[in-house]
């Protein structure tokens, strides 16, 4: 009756499929409590096979060229840290806005940032030389963090710790400076999603797209991957995706 009424309804295979998801893991979830229950979705459930891969909702994908065309659009250090944190690492959003100054590693010649990622867990990632040096520069004139606890990583103009809506009205203010089409589709998942669309292009093999990206299905498969190079290898790729970085104006990068 429910799956009839949404489809009654029009809803989209996606959605259905997603809600008995939902679901079914709410049931599992109090299975595992010890209550008495038993899942009313079985393999008999008719839950739609929905097609994995891109769709028309899916992230607006870039390119490297309007990526540089963003930074050269840039005003000031925030908004390029910002824009090169999200696409040289391949950044969730939630992961950019969430750091804080003490997640921050110098270790040799390299600056590493621990983000959190979805379910609490923690990764280094390495940032891009230019992007290093533009946080360097940020952190010396950053608003003064007068909150408890460690200071954020990047806040917004009044010194508070930036969100995800910060960062997108800061992308498409950016996108229609840069003349990019269909600016007000430009979203911070749009830079994640070029970065790996871009390395895809530009050869590096997918278990290290899949640890670049982090992606929910990742450890499961890098288990079966040689661990020895791993993280030499993903700071090449953060390398490679900071030749964008070249665009930060010139006024910017003569303080760096």
């Amino acid at each position: 009756m429910w799956l009839t009424r949404q489809q009654d309804a029009s809803a989209a295979d996606s959605s259905i499929a997603r809600r008995l998801s939902t679901l079914s893991s709410l049931y599992r979830y109090a299975a595992s409590w010890g209550l008495p229950i038993v899942s009313p979705i079985s393999i008999d459930d008719h839950r739609p096979q929905v097609e994995r891969g891109r769709r028309a909702t899916s992230a607006r994908v870039l390119d490297a060229d309007q990526v540089a065309a963003l930074l050269a659009s840039t005003a000031d250090v925030r908004d390029a840290l910002v824009i090169g944190l999200l696409f040289t690492d391949a950044l969730r959003v939630s992961g950019l806005c969430a750091a804080s100054d003490t997640d921050r590693r110098d270790e040799g010649r390299r600056t590493w940032l621990a983000i959190t990622l979805k379910g609490g867990k923690t990764k280094l990632v390495p940032l891009e030389t230019t992007v290093a040096e533009l946080l360097d520069l940020y952190i010396a004139t950053r608003p003064t963090w007068i909150g408890a606890g460690p200071a954020p990583l990047i806040v917004d103009p009044a010194g508070k710790r930036l969100d995800r809506h910060d960062v997108t009205r800061m992308l498409r203010r950016l996108a229609r400076a840069a003349g990019i089409p269909r600016p007000e589709k430009v979203t911070p998942h749009s830079l994640r999603a070029t970065a790996i669309t871009d390395q895809k292009r530009r050869g590096p093999g997918a278990e290290d797209l899949q640890e670049l990206s982090a992606h929910a299905d990742v450890r499961t498969v890098m288990i079966y991957i040689d661990d020895a190079g791993r993280n030499e290898r993903i700071a090449a790729i953060t390398d490679d995706l900071g030749r964008v970085m070249a665009s930060v104006p010139h006024h910017l990068r003569q303080a760096l």
